[in-house]
């Protein structure tokens, strides 16, 4: 069976993928419109955005994995 874990971690490396394939389209979209170095500039900012989204995506998923484990924790001291 597979845990909402592993679910959690293909979501967030799906989402920062289709990021970076976006990031692509969106550079060749730009190529006429804006200088070099100030596309890699948003390219760049763009790319650090969705390398911060997947983070948050994980970050949730390890909050809800320690709050079951606090929890699962009070529950064993207070049955001693």
């Amino acid at each position: 069976m597979i845990s909402r874990t592993k679910l959690t971690i293909a979501f967030a490396g799906t989402v920062f993928l289709a990021s970076l394939a976006y990031a692509g389209y969106a550079s060749e979209l730009l190529k006429g419109a804006v200088s070099e170095p100030d596309r890699a500039v948003l390219i760049i900012g763009f790319i650090l955005g969705a390398g911060a989204v997947s983070r948050w995506i994980m970050e949730q998923d390890y909050k809800r994995n320690i709050r079951r484990i606090k929890q699962a924790r009070a529950n064993q001291k207070g049955g001693r």
